[in-house]
């Protein structure tokens, strides 16, 4: 994502704590937080991660 400041704020309330980018973050269905990662997941990973939400 690109952005303002304001962009780099929300990634810290999601856990980025370290200001930096990529920073992953997955969210259910229902717009709540499922899943961060400083980096990008490995495809296999987001792939199960993403499964495992479809299935609930």
């Amino acid at each position: 994502m690109i952005g303002d400041i304001g962009v780099m704020e929300n990634s810290a309330k999601l856990g980025n704590t370290r200001q930096a980018l990529p920073f992953t973050a997955v969210f259910n269905g229902q717009g709540r937080l499922s899943a961060t990662k400083l980096g990008r997941f490995a495809e296999a990973d987001l792939e199960r991660l993403l499964l495992e939400l479809v299935s609930r």
